[in-house]
């Protein structure tokens, strides 16, 4: 098993695979922040999802999305009780030559919902405010396993979800090529 200098050197390895993964910011100018989706000028929720799916009735995974990268013990709480707006979520894999979503996911207003079963491996949050159209990406984080004396603890992060991008976590602003 790994020891605690072992533990510590993953994830001091993890953090700094992170940082790389993060684009650099510009410094935001004075009365405007670098974290703020926009609102989408003429922006109209859909009636449906962007695969013509219906949307679910609460907060769960949208039909007629592959949902990938199963088969691991991680976990990701995707947080969005905070907000009276529902949000459309992929969670996205960093580990390939392209980011790939891995899965794709609608989290209703004043609610939480747990994607399980993910493989280890570095991935980002991206997601939409269905309400505005903005669109919000977390940094980079990584999902690990590690087996000791009593079994193999899991990644378990906690993802809380801005309308704005102007909460704690910090977000960036996305584009819709890359969403």
């Amino acid at each position: 098993g790994y020891g605690v200098a072992g533990l510590a050197a993953m994830v001091l390895a993890g953090a700094a695979l992170s940082s790389l993964l993060e684009p650099a910011m510009p410094s935001p100018t004075a009365g405007a922040s670098s974290q703020t989706a926009p609102v989408v000028a003429g922006y109209v929720r859909a009636p449906t999802a962007p695969n013509g799916r219906s949307w679910p009735s609460r907060s769960g995974y949208v039909e007629g999305y592959e949902q990938s990268n199963a088969g691991g013990l991680s976990e990701v709480l995707v947080d969005n009780s905070q907000n009276d707006v529902d949000m459309f979520a992929k969670l996205v894999s960093l580990d390939g030559p392209s980011a790939l979503p891995v899965r794709t996911f609608f989290v209703a207003a004043r609610s939480r919902f747990t994607v399980g079963g993910l493989r280890i491996g570095t991935y980002d949050l991206r997601y939409r405010n269905l309400a505005s159209g903005g669109l919000l990406r977390s940094p980079a984080f990584i999902l690990e396993e590690v087996q000791t004396e009593r079994g193999t603890q899991h990644s378990t992060p906690t993802m809380k979800l801005h309308p704005s991008g102007d909460g704690s976590l910090q977000t960036y602003a996305l584009g819709d090529a890359d969403f």
